[in-house]
């Protein structure tokens, strides 16, 4: 008999809901820069002078993939952000970030940018109003393809061709004159569809 052939994807899905005790992100997370901490089952990044950036120490099965953190809660005075990297170096601090921003006696804003050996390029940087917190905000990566995602919708997508390695996923934080914090990481390799295939036999 011919077989039921089922083809499915290489997919590897990595969470934390950082739901422990307060103090460090712990064993499965790498910081790369800033200071970063859980308070309240939540994490924060305390360093006012730097962009922060965490890598989660687990490989996904695809460059094509996305990473989705929850805004949980936002500046009530000065500024910050949260967001989420993909294609992140597991060597290198080189990743594209999906990221929402709030300056509280200004304007929020939608990025969407890159890193590559530390050095900052954004490649979409637009004034927007960002949803009540919490909300989730994700970044998908497909091919050169990269979409920006708050709260479920798409608010930007841009295409760049700078970053075509990178398996791991990871967080960003950044606050100064207020607490912006950030929940529930999600990364994986469900969504995005340039991937090879796998056949299954049954």
């Amino acid at each position: 008999p011919v077989p039921n052939v089922t083809p499915l994807d290489p997919k590897t899905t990595v969470s934390d809901d950082f739901n422990r005790a307060d103090g460090g992100l712990g064993a499965s997370w790498a910081t790369v820069t800033g200071t970063f901490s859980i308070v309240s089952n939540r994490y924060q990044q305390t360093n006012g002078s730097v962009n922060g950036f965490a890598r989660y120490e687990t490989d996904l099965s695809s460059t094509d993939h996305y990473s989705q953190v929850s805004f949980a809660v936002l500046p009530a005075s000065g500024q910050g952000g949260i967001g989420a990297e993909v294609r992140y170096s597991s060597s290198a601090d080189t990743h594209y970030g999906g990221i929402a921003y709030k300056i509280v006696s200004g304007s929020s804003y939608k990025i969407i940018w890159k890193w590559v050996a530390g050095t900052r390029t954004d490649l979409v940087n637009t004034a927007t109003t960002l949803p009540s917190a919490p909300f989730p905000v994700k970044l998908d990566v497909s091919g050169s393809t990269l979409t920006l995602y708050h709260n479920g919708s798409s608010v930007a997508s841009t295409t760049d061709t700078s970053i075509t390695t990178g398996t791991r996923a990871g967080i960003y934080g950044y606050q100064s004159g207020g607490t912006a914090q950030g929940d529930d990481f999600i990364a994986s390799d469900g969504l995005s569809s340039n991937k090879p295939r796998i056949l299954i036999l049954q």
